[in-house]
C-alpha cells in the first residue's frame, strides 16, 4: 500500500528558495575561491617582484658600505 503525499503551492515555493538558496551558496563559495586564486597569482607576481628589487636594493646598500671611508664605518 502506498501512501501519495500532495504538495501544495506554499510547498513548491519552499521548494523552489531552498533550491535557489543552495544555487546562489554554491555560486558564491566558486567566486569567493575564484577570487582568493586570483589575489594568490597577484601576490606570488608582487611578491617575486618585490624580492629582486629588495636583493637590488641590497647589493647598492652593500657596494656603498665598501666605498665608504674607513673612518666612518668605525665610528
Amino acid at each position: 500500500m502506498t501512501q501519495h503525499v500532495r504538495l501544495g503551492f506554499r510547498d513548491w515555493i519552499s521548494i523552489l528558495a531552498l533550491s535557489v538558496s543552495i544555487l546562489l551558496a554554491l555560486a558564491a563559495s566558486y567566486l569567493r575561491i575564484d577570487r582568493q586564486l586570483s589575489e594568490l597569482r597577484i601576490a606570488q607576481e608582487f611578491t617575486l617582484e618585490d624580492v629582486r628589487a629588495l636583493t637590488e636594493d641590497f647589493k647598492l646598500m652593500q657596494n656603498r658600505l665598501m666605498e665608504a671611508p674607513r673612518w666612518t664605518v668605525n665610528r
